[in-house]
């Protein structure tokens, strides 16, 4: 919404801090959220050993950080539980099938304006009148951010998993394609979508990405 207002101009905004960025629309985020993508930066996260982007059964089984058992899986069975298409490895299309029906359902909803199961089943408290008022009035930021000369800073974790961070370099790539300099980027290894934000409440840290922002903010 910020870049929103910042384009229409009724309010002076000398620059824009966007944490978590997305660059598509939200029904393009939803599909991502549910289309496999995000579980597999979860499940890479805590069990790809060798980085390689996908899982095998002995890493899976080898459990590092003990979250099989912290998620209700059982050691013993959970690969076969996730390996849908019985392929031997853990990929985004393992989750995309299992997902699929949760995707579809919550399409539906939203299409039949039926706030009292997304209500119940959807994980925040969204309405139908949100997604839809997105999809009418809410161009996405890859066609507003081009538009705006103010100063621009993206902050975002590698492994945002409600947004993706692809967004954030296809959108510092039609900055550098258009000759603009008005973005700066700022992408963390091992920070999350809310940029460890965690760490302050849990341990009393301050993560680096929001101690960058914060300089950012005091640069400004």
């Amino acid at each position: 919404m910020a870049p929103r207002v910042a384009l229409d101009k009724k309010e002076p905004v000398d620059a824009l801090i966007l944490a978590g960025y997305v660059n598509v629309t939200m029904d393009a985020t939803l599909s991502w959220q549910l289309g496999g993508e995000s579980s597999m930066i979860f499940y890479c996260q805590y069990f790809d050993a060798d980085k390689n982007g996908t899982v095998s059964r002995t890493e899976l089984e080898a459990d590092p950080y003990k979250i099989l058992q912290a998620i209700g899986m059982n050691r013993a069975t959970a690969f076969t539980q996730l390996d849908v298409d019985e392929d031997g490895i853990l990929t985004a299309h393992d989750f995309s099938l299992m997902l699929a029906p949760s995707l579809t359902r919550i399409q539906q909803a939203i299409e039949e304006n039926d706030d009292q199961w997304l209500a119940k089943n959807y994980g925040v408290l969204l309405t139908s009148a949100w997604f839809k008022d997105y999809r009418t009035h809410m161009p996405p930021n890859s066609e507003i951010l081009p538009k705006l000369d103010i100063p621009l800073h993206i902050f975002q974790g590698e492994i945002d998993r409600n947004t993706p961070v692809q967004g954030t370099r296809d959108i510092e790539a039609t900055f550098k394609q258009l000759g603009k300099t008005n973005l700066k980027v700022h992408v963390f290894p091992k920070h999350d979508h809310d940029l460890n934000y965690l760490l302050y409440p849990t341990k009393g840290e301050i993560s680096l990405g929001l101690q960058q922002l914060f300089d950012t903010l005091g640069s400004l």
